[in-house]
């Protein structure tokens, strides 16, 4: 009896000494993993210390945005001033028990665990809110067990340095919701043109099913499964409690305006914003301008430059008109005229829209934004003296009148609007204008054209076919001369305006600023200015008469008007309107 108490005595000894072994063990295991894996982590940070990239804002007086530069486009707004609906959709998306936790989800975890174990690799996260954050602020992005290890450390090193909000602010505000959007209020301000703050419930939860995949969950490539990604975050939003079954099916049948991307910099003035960008980095350095969030304010004026970009255009179509018509774009037949009028229609809505809207059923709609906008035709959508490619449908020669379309609009182009079209000539003969249609256009030609009236704009109710004016244009084409404009405040020295080209999306090159021309008539205002401080006045008499100078190997230069005329006594002020060459030589001699 005493044997068999003493056996049984050493193997709950033995049992005893092996746990508490095990325990130290494995204890002690934990211990190296957890020091090998926190070597060189970063340190955590707080929330006041958060400092992302951000973007440079330039401003025109008045306070109107004019440009931005940035590597991530992202506005760090506070947590206050995201909607409470707005963190819930998230919350209920992305991590339900993100308040519960301490930044794991053993749960979450094992069950991406499994799914990983099985494929071998990484393809699952089954990441908290916290680990997101670990993740896109202080390590790689990479998928590996050892970052993971790494996430889940500093994710509870977070968890015991900041508060959830804190944790929220950094999240919301950091990560990427596609369309070069970083953080809610960018990605507010890119799909639906709004402040955070003013989102609806539909609009939070189709954000926030979008972290995960942005590219596969997005309403401008996918909008079907953006659709469903959508109705899931409601879902879940209604089984944590943060909606009722009402407000879920009124989100899910709400249409929605998604907006295209709009450059900015394209809007009012892209020269003298490209101007300014390659001065920025000259003088402060790229880290500055596309990562220190400055904010700039400049003496351009949106509205000077907008026009002064249109009247250089206008002045560039009126050379080459001069110049001859060198043809249409191309010239189409059969299907390929159809597809032309279902891809120009499309156009002539996006352009004139700037939305789409997303339906319930998961679609884009042209032509239900056109409703949402107040038009019942795509005609109202064209803008006077706006520049369109239309196709020539039938030529008229008894009336005079080519008929084409825009989209599915017809226009009408009369033989008058079109005399200016004859072709390119390099011989001294004067052009003959043009006596017929068909000299000029061919059914199927693709041409540019030039809105002249358009009755449309004025009568919301002309129905096509039925308005007793039709729409008129006239024949254009892109012009291949090109000019340049510099508009400044003489009083300040302030650049107003600057125009380096006819498009900058096709040519860049500022004409303004890089072509090395010859400065001409643009000195004149100089030397004329110089002789009012000289003496001169507006009345003052200057004999416009010939010159004649030497050089010193007796070359003779001899000064002539524009026009090769003399115009004997001329006053200061006529020279200077009529910008002649010779009263201008003698004001510098004088």
């Amino acid at each position: 009896m005493r044997h068999r108490n003493a056996k049984k005595r050493r193997f709950l000894s033995f049992l005893f000494y092996s746990l508490v072994g095990m325990t130290l063990l494995g204890f002690g295991l934990v211990t190296c993993v957890f020091w090998y894996f926190s070597r060189n982590l970063s340190e955590i940070i707080q929330a006041e210390d958060y400092r992302p990239l951000g973007v440079t804002r330039v401003f025109a007086p008045g306070g109107v945005e004019v440009g931005e530069f940035y590597k991530e486009r992202r506005y760090v707004v506070p947590y206050e001033k995201i909607p409470s609906l707005c963190v819930q959709a998230f919350v209920a998306a992305e991590d339900d028990r993100f308040f519960q936790h301490a930044g794991i989800n053993i749960i979450s975890m094992i069950r991406a665990g499994i799914v990983n174990l099985r494929a071998g690799h990484v393809v699952q996260g089954g990441s908290t809110i916290t680990q997101q954050v670990a993740k896109s602020l202080l390590l790689v992005p990479e998928r590996s067990f050892d970052r993971k290890f790494k996430e889940i450390i500093l994710a509870n090193k977070i968890e015991r340095n900041l508060t959830k909000q804190q944790i929220l602010y950094l999240y919301l505000n950091q990560i990427y919701l596609g369309h070069g959007a970083y953080g809610v209020q960018a990605a507010s301000r890119a799909y639906f043109k709004k402040d955070v703050a003013q989102l609806t419930l539909a609009e939070a939860a189709l954000l926030a099913g979008m972290p995960q995949a942005p590219g596969k969950y997005s309403p401008h490539l996918n909008p079907k499964r953006a659709k469903e990604r959508q109705t899931y975050v409601l879902r879940r939003m209604l089984e944590d409690r943060y909606i009722t079954s009402s407000q879920m099916q009124q989100a899910v049948a709400e249409p929605i305006k998604i907006y295209y991307d709009e450059n900015l910099n394209l809007k009012y003035a892209p020269y003298y914003l490209e101007h300014l960008r390659k001065y920025l980095i000259e003088k402060y350095g790229e880290k500055a301008l596309y990562e220190e969030a400055m904010t700039l304010e400049v003496p351009l004026q949106p509205h000077l430059a907008q026009v002064a970009q249109k009247q250089i255009q206008k002045k560039m179509h009126e050379v080459d008109h001069k110049i001859g018509y060198r043809g249409p774009i191309k010239r189409l037949k059969g299907p390929a005229v159809e597809e032309f009028l279902k891809t120009s229609e499309e156009a002539l809505l996006s352009k004139g829209l700037s939305f789409q809207m997303f339906l319930p059923q998961g679609t884009l709609s042209l032509k239900e934004a056109l409703n949402v906008a107040g038009k019942k035709l795509s005609a109202q959508l064209l803008e006077a003296d706006g520049l369109y490619q239309a196709i020539v449908m039938d030529l008229q020669e008894a009336k005079k009148v080519a008929f084409l379309k825009i989209g599915r609009t017809s226009v009408e182009l009369p033989l008058e609007k079109m005399r200016w079209a004859h072709p390119v000539s390099t011989n001294e003969e004067p052009p003959q204008a043009v006596t017929s249609l068909k000299q000029v256009l061919h059914v199927g030609d693709v041409v540019w054209v030039r809105i002249v009236d358009n009755p449309t704009l004025l009568a919301s109710s002309f129905q096509e076919g039925h308005g007793k004016k039709s729409i008129v244009v006239s024949l254009d084409q892109k012009p291949l001369v090109q000019g340049a404009l510099f508009s400044l405040d003489v009083r300040t020295g302030s650049v107003l305006s600057m125009v380096g080209g006819y498009d900058f999306e096709v040519s860049e090159f500022n004409r303004a600023t890089q072509a090395n021309r010859q400065i001409g008539s643009a000195i004149k205002p100089v030397i004329y200015a110089c002789g009012l401080e000289k003496g001169f006045t507006p009345a003052s008499i200057i004999v416009d008469s010939p010159l004649v100078f030497k050089d010193a190997s007796g070359a003779a230069w001899k000064p002539s008007n524009f026009e090769e005329k003399f115009y004997g006594d001329t006053t200061f002020r006529q020279a200077f309107i009529k910008s002649r060459n010779i009263p201008t030589v003698k004001i510098v001699q004088s």
